[in-house]
Order: structure tokens, then C-alpha cells, then sequence
């Protein structure tokens, strides 16, 4: 009997780790998606459609100040903070916001689930 609990919560428990895998591996490939459909609602005679990670800004028609105001969206949208003023003054495409917006939440994923 105690072998079978035992098998029993060895199956759940890999059960469990798979489902949060594919869990975490899903909202990596939703993200960028999301990010994208969030830029594509702030730029103007833009096709949603026609943005990927490789859209620069300039292309995208954003000038400075419509880079930071999209920056600071994104900090509400994504619950990030764009704190390294060396790393955002580098962005130049969707890609850039994409890495930086994954890498953020991947680390402070860690410190959530203690």
C-alpha cells in the first residue's frame, strides 16, 4: 500500500512539473505575441500584421518621445520598469522590447513561487 502512495505522488508530482512547464513554455511564445499586439495598438497607418521582432521604431513611424511614452505603457501593460537607461537608449526595434520584457519576468519569476 505505501508503495503505491508513493508511485502515486511520484506520478503527480511529475504530472504537475510537465503541466507548469508547458504552462510557462506557452506564456514565453504568447509574450512576444502580446507585445507586439500591444505596439501595434499605439502606432498609427501601421498593419498590425506586418510588425514582427525586427520592426524598427523609426519604420514603425515612433519618434523619442512616442518611444518613451510606449515604454512607460509597457511598464503598466507587463508590470516591468525599464530602469537601465543605457539598455532602453539602445532599443531600436520590437525585438529589443521583446527580449528585454522576457528576460525581466523570467527573473522575477523565481522569486514568486518561494
Amino acid at each position: 500500500m505505501q508503495r503505491l502512495r508513493v508511485w502515486r505522488k511520484q506520478c503527480y508530482t511529475r504530472l504537475y512539473n510537465s503541466l507548469i512547464h508547458e504552462k510557462q513554455k506557452m506564456n514565453t511564445e504568447n509574450l512576444e505575441e502580446k507585445i507586439i499586439q500591444f505596439i501595434a495598438s499605439k502606432v498609427e497607418d501601421v498593419d498590425p500584421a506586418t510588425i514582427d521582432r525586427s520592426s524598427t521604431f523609426e519604420t514603425l513611424g515612433l519618434d523619442s518621445m512616442d518611444r518613451v511614452q510606449l515604454l512607460f505603457d509597457a511598464e503598466e501593460i507587463f508590470d516591468v520598469t525599464f530602469d537601465d537607461d543605457e539598455a532602453v537608449k539602445k532599443f531600436t526595434c520590437v525585438g529589443d522590447i521583446v527580449d528585454y520584457i522576457s528576460k525581466t519576468q523570467s527573473e522575477e519569476k523565481p522569486a514568486e513561487e518561494e
